[in-house]
């Protein structure tokens, strides 16, 4: 199978739910339904996840009052263990929910490449996917939620 997280647009996102990092209990993506929702797939060990982190933090001041965005990151790596989670979160003083155990949430979304960021709808759609991090995927990820909560 062609793993291509792009093919989901348009379909419902798949059902999840996942422990938060940091407190006792687990969010589910039918907890978010009526919020534009930014899936942020990462893992400790790859490069561009840091530059991705620090985007996370940005979108976080830019975006984290909103009533109608969340933004999660997903730590869907099996290499991936929640006591590396912690420390990465500690280093790059991340704002967002962090969400782990999560490799079977990687699998239904048919990510294989990190960092790689879904956007979901209101009505639990896949509404867009950027894969790969780099400042023209900030910029559009940027305007794509501006426009959408206006």
């Amino acid at each position: 199978m062609n793993k291509n997280p792009g093919s989901l647009i348009g379909k419902k996102a798949p059902d999840w739910s996942l422990p938060i990092l940091g407190e006792n209990m687990k969010i589910s993506i039918r907890d978010l339904k009526g919020k534009y929702i930014l899936l942020e797939f990462t893992a400790t060990w790859c490069a561009h996840c840091i530059e991705a982190a620090n985007m996370m933090n940005r979108l976080e001041e830019q975006f984290g009052d909103s009533e109608d965005v969340a933004l999660l990151s997903i730590f869907s790596s099996d290499i991936d263990k929640k006591e590396g989670i912690q420390k990465f979160a500690e280093k790059l003083n991340l704002k967002s929910t962090i969400l782990y155990s999560a490799s079977d949430v990687g699998e239904l979304y048919q990510v294989y490449s990190y960092p790689n960021f879904i956007i979901v709808s209101p009505e639990g759609k896949v509404f867009m996917n950027f894969p790969g991090y780099s400042e023209g995927v900030e910029k559009n990820i940027v305007n794509v939620l501006t426009e959408l909560i206006e």
